[in-house]
Protein backbone atom coordinates (compact mmCIF):
# COMPACT_ATOMS: atom_id res chain seq x y z
CA UNK A 1 0.00 0.00 0.00
CA UNK A 2 1.31 3.44 -0.86
CA UNK A 3 1.84 6.05 1.82
CA UNK A 4 1.98 9.82 1.94
CA UNK A 5 4.04 11.96 4.28
CA UNK A 6 3.49 15.73 4.35
CA UNK A 7 6.40 17.77 5.65
CA UNK A 8 4.76 20.77 7.39
CA UNK A 9 6.42 24.21 7.46
CA UNK A 10 7.45 23.55 11.08
CA UNK A 11 9.68 20.65 9.97
CA UNK A 12 12.06 23.03 8.12
CA UNK A 13 14.96 24.28 10.24
CA UNK A 14 17.83 26.66 9.42
CA UNK A 15 20.89 25.00 7.88
CA UNK A 16 24.19 26.03 6.29
CA UNK A 17 22.72 25.92 2.76
CA UNK A 18 19.45 27.65 3.72
CA UNK A 19 16.92 25.28 5.30
CA UNK A 20 16.70 21.53 5.87
CA UNK A 21 14.03 18.99 6.76
CA UNK A 22 14.64 15.42 7.88
CA UNK A 23 12.29 12.46 7.52
CA UNK A 24 12.36 8.72 8.07
CA UNK A 25 10.48 6.63 5.47
CA UNK A 26 7.78 4.47 7.09
CA UNK A 27 8.35 1.62 4.58
CA UNK A 28 11.20 0.24 2.48
CA UNK A 29 10.90 0.79 -1.24
CA UNK A 30 10.79 3.70 -3.62
CA UNK A 31 9.61 7.19 -2.85
CA UNK A 32 9.22 10.53 -4.58
CA UNK A 33 9.44 14.00 -3.07
CA UNK A 34 7.35 16.74 -4.67
CA UNK A 35 7.97 20.26 -3.38
CA UNK A 36 5.54 22.94 -4.56
CA UNK A 37 6.60 26.56 -4.58
CA UNK A 38 10.04 25.96 -6.06
CA UNK A 39 9.64 26.97 -9.70
CA UNK A 40 13.43 26.80 -9.95
CA UNK A 41 14.83 24.30 -7.40
CA UNK A 42 18.32 25.82 -7.51
CA UNK A 43 20.57 23.94 -5.12
CA UNK A 44 17.80 21.87 -3.51
CA UNK A 45 18.91 18.28 -2.94
CA UNK A 46 18.00 15.07 -1.17
CA UNK A 47 20.69 13.64 1.07
CA UNK A 48 20.84 10.03 2.23
CA UNK A 49 23.32 8.81 4.81
CA UNK A 50 24.89 6.26 2.47
CA UNK A 51 24.59 7.83 -1.00
CA UNK A 52 25.66 10.99 -2.81
CA UNK A 53 23.16 13.89 -2.80
CA UNK A 54 20.40 13.76 -5.42
CA UNK A 55 19.42 17.13 -6.95
CA UNK A 56 15.79 18.11 -7.40
CA UNK A 57 14.50 18.56 -10.95
CA UNK A 58 11.95 21.16 -12.06
CA UNK A 59 8.45 19.69 -12.43
CA UNK A 60 5.74 22.17 -13.54
CA UNK A 61 5.60 24.79 -10.73
CA UNK A 62 7.33 22.42 -8.32
CA UNK A 63 10.46 20.32 -7.94
CA UNK A 64 10.77 16.53 -7.99
CA UNK A 65 13.22 13.97 -6.65
CA UNK A 66 13.03 10.17 -6.40
CA UNK A 67 15.04 7.65 -4.40
CA UNK A 68 14.88 4.25 -2.72
CA UNK A 69 14.69 3.74 1.04
CA UNK A 70 16.05 0.84 3.02
CA UNK A 71 14.89 -0.03 6.52
CA UNK A 72 16.04 2.52 9.10
CA UNK A 73 17.21 5.08 6.52
CA UNK A 74 17.04 8.79 7.30
CA UNK A 75 16.83 11.42 4.56
CA UNK A 76 17.43 15.17 4.65
CA UNK A 77 16.20 17.72 2.15
CA UNK A 78 18.41 20.80 1.89
CA UNK A 79 17.21 23.86 -0.02
CA UNK A 80 17.84 27.59 -0.25
CA UNK A 81 14.28 28.28 0.98
CA UNK A 82 11.41 26.15 2.32
CA UNK A 83 8.79 25.08 -0.23
CA UNK A 84 5.18 26.13 0.22
CA UNK A 85 4.19 22.46 0.33
CA UNK A 86 6.32 19.30 0.47
CA UNK A 87 4.92 15.79 0.07
CA UNK A 88 6.70 12.44 0.07
CA UNK A 89 4.90 9.56 -1.69
CA UNK A 90 6.04 6.06 -0.74
CA UNK A 91 5.57 2.94 -2.85
CA UNK A 92 6.63 -0.09 -0.77
CA UNK A 93 8.37 -3.11 -2.24
CA UNK A 94 5.98 -5.89 -3.19
CA UNK A 95 5.87 -8.84 -0.83
CA UNK A 96 3.70 -11.83 -0.11
CA UNK A 97 0.60 -11.01 1.86
CA UNK A 98 -0.22 -13.35 4.76
CA UNK A 99 -3.88 -12.27 4.54
CA UNK A 100 -4.15 -13.06 0.85
CA UNK A 101 -2.39 -16.38 1.37
CA UNK A 102 -5.43 -17.64 3.27
CA UNK A 103 -8.02 -16.51 0.73
CA UNK A 104 -6.53 -16.15 -2.74
CA UNK A 105 -5.31 -18.78 -5.18
CA UNK A 106 -1.57 -19.35 -5.26
CA UNK A 107 -1.12 -17.43 -8.53
CA UNK A 108 -2.47 -14.26 -6.91
CA UNK A 109 -0.82 -14.47 -3.51
CA UNK A 110 2.79 -14.88 -4.65
CA UNK A 111 4.69 -12.63 -7.06
CA UNK A 112 5.48 -13.93 -10.51
CA UNK A 113 9.06 -14.90 -11.25
CA UNK A 114 10.15 -14.35 -14.82
CA UNK A 115 12.51 -16.64 -16.64
CA UNK A 116 15.77 -15.47 -18.13
CA UNK A 117 15.38 -14.08 -21.64
CA UNK A 118 17.05 -16.15 -24.37
CA UNK A 119 18.98 -13.45 -26.21
CA UNK A 120 20.27 -15.70 -29.00
CA UNK A 121 16.72 -16.85 -29.79
CA UNK A 122 15.62 -13.21 -29.74
CA UNK A 123 18.34 -12.26 -32.21
CA UNK A 124 17.24 -15.09 -34.50
CA UNK A 125 13.59 -13.97 -34.25
CA UNK A 126 14.62 -10.41 -35.19
CA UNK A 127 16.36 -11.76 -38.30
CA UNK A 128 13.32 -13.85 -39.24
CA UNK A 129 10.97 -10.91 -38.72
CA UNK A 130 13.11 -8.60 -40.83
CA UNK A 131 13.29 -11.18 -43.62
CA UNK A 132 9.48 -11.30 -43.62
CA UNK A 133 9.34 -7.45 -43.64
CA UNK A 134 7.59 -7.46 -40.22
CA UNK A 135 9.27 -4.38 -38.79
CA UNK A 136 6.84 -4.02 -35.85
CA UNK A 137 7.58 -7.56 -34.67
CA UNK A 138 11.33 -7.01 -34.96
CA UNK A 139 11.08 -3.76 -32.99
CA UNK A 140 9.05 -5.47 -30.26
CA UNK A 141 11.58 -8.27 -29.92
CA UNK A 142 14.42 -5.75 -29.81
CA UNK A 143 12.60 -3.86 -27.07
CA UNK A 144 12.37 -7.06 -25.01
CA UNK A 145 16.07 -7.67 -25.56
CA UNK A 146 16.97 -4.12 -24.53
CA UNK A 147 15.01 -4.56 -21.32
CA UNK A 148 16.54 -7.96 -20.58
CA UNK A 149 20.19 -7.19 -21.32
CA UNK A 150 21.01 -3.86 -22.93
CA UNK A 151 24.79 -4.40 -23.08
CA UNK A 152 24.78 -8.00 -24.31
CA UNK A 153 26.40 -8.78 -27.66
CA UNK A 154 23.27 -10.52 -28.96
CA UNK A 155 21.24 -7.37 -28.23
CA UNK A 156 23.77 -5.21 -30.05
CA UNK A 157 23.67 -7.53 -33.07
CA UNK A 158 19.85 -7.43 -33.16
CA UNK A 159 19.85 -3.62 -33.02
CA UNK A 160 22.50 -3.45 -35.77
CA UNK A 161 20.40 -5.81 -37.91
CA UNK A 162 17.34 -3.54 -37.51
CA UNK A 163 19.31 -0.39 -38.31
CA UNK A 164 20.89 -2.06 -41.38
CA UNK A 165 17.43 -3.18 -42.53
CA UNK A 166 16.08 0.36 -42.17
CA UNK A 167 19.04 1.72 -44.15
CA UNK A 168 18.48 -0.89 -46.87
CA UNK A 169 14.71 -0.32 -47.02
CA UNK A 170 14.12 3.39 -46.28
CA UNK A 171 10.37 3.10 -46.82
CA UNK A 172 9.98 0.36 -44.18
CA UNK A 173 8.58 2.49 -41.39
CA UNK A 174 6.59 1.94 -38.22
CA UNK A 175 4.99 4.14 -35.56
CA UNK A 176 7.24 2.33 -33.06
CA UNK A 177 10.45 3.70 -34.60
CA UNK A 178 10.36 6.81 -32.42
CA UNK A 179 10.19 4.74 -29.24
CA UNK A 180 12.92 2.46 -30.60
CA UNK A 181 15.23 5.44 -31.24
CA UNK A 182 14.47 6.80 -27.75
CA UNK A 183 15.26 3.42 -26.18
CA UNK A 184 18.61 3.31 -27.96
CA UNK A 185 19.80 6.65 -26.62
CA UNK A 186 18.58 6.09 -23.04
Amino acid sequence: MTGLLVLPPASWRPAAAGVAATFRPPVTGGFAVIAAGWPEPGDARLIASDAPPTPFRPFAAAAFCAATAEEGAVFTIEAPAPPSQCRVLFVPRPHNSPSLALLAPRAVRSPAHGHAYDLDAGRARVGTSLAAQEIDTALGIAAEMLLAARDAEATRQAVIAILAHLARYPLARSPALGAFAAALVE
